[in-house]
């Protein structure tokens, strides 16, 4: 009688716990849904495999031990597990749904790994447990009102059907054909394919849909003209080694690189429309200095610009820092596998060639920070394969002071890295005064949950919004770490010798303009991709810097301005008209990034620059202000966007190009096109090494829009460019992801000539 209770409790739990996850799902999704009459019959076709999780769950739980209850202990055992795996799931999606307004997604779990997984939502291990009591508090009362109906309901004539042998699972299995066959024939419409499925489910052919993938083939035979086409959309405009864009009067010797977590343009320095971006109200009037005074302070000093960061997961944004060159659009960071090479040597390593004292030894030291245990995704061996000279983690931090609490998701506070960042300067420093250092930091005390140092006891209430106000509130508190570290060169007398380099890693999506985006998961808005970048010397005269920049661009400025400090002046006050010339056209031939501190050649048209989204395949973006082309990988989509007159991202122009569009235009789109049945925007991806002659010509053409001439006329957009631009640019775009792929399973790739074609050749790295 007591496993009788207990197993109907159970059932009863995993009916509410089925009961919530689906009412969340549709409360997270359903603002953001296509209600059709399709969209209705997904409501109830969603509820289908929950059904079966209850099914299978009555045959082993209550089914079997009344019809057979001689033999149901395995069954029961079997039955408890899948119960508890059920509720685990369950709550752990709700809370997911809660925190992201996204469902669990397998292949992500499966990619990651559990372990690496779950860590990321131990600090939301309370709520966690809340949500999972609540279910089986809810299905304990549940069954103390219902469980004698139901025997009464079992034992009924209606219910006689079900007492031979096989009923119910051919109850079970009619289900699963018939839903099966409406998912084949009448799939879901766009926006309820993800919240229609059962995540308990799914994730049995996510399991063997991961473990059972293979790998697609890589072309391999490239024509050198169609290399030397591509490369030059991929590539930043050449630079005028005579037209620097600012003044650096003393040289400088080291190099400090500070890597924020998730700061976006926008609060960094603050400005006040964060608050009408995101839907929220200021409590007080809040200015820059209330957020990060010392920042603010130095920025307005340094040169600066807002930056576009190559990817929003920022394992994949520090290769295009450190590295200077393009991550994969894969999930996670598939970048640092074994058969995987990076093609261009890392910026630890090309300090020690350019900067050699001997055939075997170099004045440059170089070492990676972060207070974040580097376990997560194959951190460690990313930054190994930088090939620094040391490497420090949480993982030093705790066996040099013993336990640390966590702070947040990944490690440590901040704070607690710099005693051994401190402790490599003053030991490299002692051993040579003449060695140059290299020094590398990434702080996470701004990434998601938003939680205070110990020691930070002063919360202010900036914003209405409980996220944001978390969110502005770490920004103060690295902002004095910011303060430290400058102290901390200072008092060392290495201020006026290093170029110190602020950036972020990604920006984070508030909601912003109302729509569901949170965090930088699968946003493709630029909210989650503009940084602030920032380089500082008190010997480089402060400017403002209006471009097209990438994260990729700190490798070639930082080679900049040391090959510009290097030898005497010759009878300038500016050092940068002293720069070896052939070193840095030799760096910036071999990389896609430009310098900062150089003017461009004129140009016709702006610069391409290509980007991916958190965790790296959802979707693939490719820029040349101020148009912006999103293709979804997902859904195989492609969206186009004008961030000049429409900054929010909230008119699709693609979708004026449908047969069926009947809505009205913007009044600053020129509509002089007819929708062009041979235009195709759909199944264009795929392993290309080949451009067709008309995307050629198409993106051979100058395109009239700039920068400068941008203003709110009326009929100013020509519609037909636009959709021409995006044709060829898609088209570009998927050849860049297969040129990507075969630069990294190649290596260091050279061409070797064969009859007609050239095919990439191992080089070695």
């Amino acid at each position: 009688m007591v496993y009788s209770r207990i197993e109907g409790c159970i059932v009863y739990s995993c009916f509410m716990a089925l009961v919530q996850n689906r009412l969340t799902v549709f409360y997270v999704y359903g603002a953001h849904m296509s209600w059709s009459p399709a969209a209705f019959l997904w409501i109830w076709l969603a509820v289908i495999p929950d059904v079966l999780v209850l099914l299978i769950l009555f045959i082993l739980l209550i089914y079997i031990p009344w019809k057979w209850p001689d033999s149901n202990r395995y069954y029961i055992l079997f039955g408890l597990i899948f119960a508890s795996f059920v509720l685990i799931i369950l709550s752990s999606n709700i809370l997911l749904l809660i925190r992201t307004g996204y469902t669990i997604n397998w292949k992500v779990v499966l990619a990651l790994k559990v372990k690496s997984t779950a860590i990321l939502y131990w600090p939301e291990i309370f709520k966690f447990i809340l949500i999972l009591f609540s279910q089986l508090f809810l299905g304990f009362v549940l069954w103390r009102i219902g469980h004698s109906y139901v025997r009464k309901t079992i034992n009924s004539h209606y219910f006689r059907p079900l007492h031979t042998r096989y009923a119910v699972v051919n109850i079970i299995f009619g289900l699963l054909v018939i839903y099966s066959t409406i998912v084949v024939y009448f799939p879901p419409v766009h926006s309820w394919k993800e919240p229609s499925l059962n995540v308990v489910l799914s994730l049995f052919p996510a399991t063997f849909k991961y473990y059972g993938k293979s790998e697609d083939a890589v072309q391999n035979y490239w024509e050198k003209n169609e290399t030397d086409f591509i490369e030059q959309f991929i590539r930043a405009p050449k630079i005028q080694m005579s037209q620097p864009t600012t003044i650096l009067s003393k040289p400088v010797k080291h190099i400090f690189l500070i890597i924020l977590e998730s700061i976006r343009a926008d609060v960094l320095p603050f400005n006040s429309n964060f608050s009408k971006t995101i839907g929220t109200k200021s409590r007080t009037n809040v200015t820059a200095d209330d957020v990060s005074p010392f920042f603010n302070s130095l920025w307005n000093g340094s040169v600066r610009t807002t930056a576009t960061t190559i990817a929003t997961y920022t394992l994949k944004s520090l290769i295009g820092t450190l590295c200077g060159i393009y991550p994969l659009n894969v999930d996670f960071l598939e970048e640092a596998s074994s058969k995987n090479k990076f093609y261009k040597i890392c910026l630890p390593e090309l300090l020690r060639q350019t900067f050699r004292t001997s055939k075997t030894s170099s004045s440059f030291r170089s070492a990676f920070f972060t207070s974040a245990r580097d376990d997560f995704d194959r951190q460690r061996e990313l930054i190994r394969r930088m090939k620094f000279d040391n490497v420090y983690s949480g993982f030093e931090v705790i066996n040099r002071t013993g336990p640390v609490p966590d702070v947040g998701m990944f490690g440590p506070a901040d704070s607690t890295i710099l005693p051994l960042l401190w402790d490599w300067i003053d030991n490299n420093l002692d051993e040579n005064k003449e060695n140059k250092l290299m020094t590398s930091l990434l702080l996470t005390g701004t990434h998601e949950p938003f939680v205070m140092p110990p020691k930070e006891r002063i919360y202010r209430n900036y914003l209405e919004d409980t996220r944001a106000n978390k969110y502005l509130n770490t920004i103060r508190a690295t902002d004095t770490i910011l303060k430290t570290i400058i102290d901390g060169l200072k008092s060392r007398d290495l201020y006026n010798e290093t170029l110190i380099v602020i950036v972020s890693d990604h920006g984070y999506a508030f909601r912003d303009w109302g729509r569901k985006s949170l965090a930088a998961w699968r946003v493709p808005f630029e909210c989650a991709f503009l940084v602030p970048l920032m380089l500082h010397n008190p010997n480089l005269k402060a400017k403002q810097l209006d471009g097209q920049y990438t994260n990729m661009d700190i490798l070639p400025t930082i080679m900049d301005a040391l090959l510009s400090s290097q030898g005497t002046l010759n009878g300038s006050v500016n050092r940068l008209l002293n720069v070896q010339q052939d070193k840095l056209n030799s760096i910036l031939s071999q990389y896609e990034g430009t310098s900062l501190l150089r003017l461009p050649n004129a140009h016709k048209n702006q610069r391409y620059t290509f980007h991916l989204d958190n965790p790296g395949n959802s979707h693939v973006i490719v820029k040349q202000y101020p148009r912006k082309l999103v293709y979804d990988v997902h859904y195989d989509e492609a969206h186009l966007f004008h961030l000049g007159y429409d900054p929010r991202e909230s008119i699709d122009i693609i979708s004026f190009d449908r047969r069926d569009y009947k809505g009205t235009y913007p009044d600053w789109i020129q509509v002089d096109h007819i929708r062009n049945s041979s235009r195709v925007w759909s199944k264009r991806f795929g392993q290309k090494n080949k451009i067709s002659d008309y995307h050629k010509k198409l993106l051979r053409k100058n395109f009239s829009e700039q920068i400068s001439v941008i203003k709110p006329n009326i009929n100013r957009i020509s519609l037909k460019e636009m959709l021409d631009w995006a044709d060829a640019t898609l088209e570009l775009a998927s050849i860049w992801t297969t040129l990507v792929k075969v630069r990294y399973l190649y290596g260091n790739i050279t061409i070797a000539p064969s009859k007609y074609n050239f095919q990439l050749k191992t080089k070695g790295t």
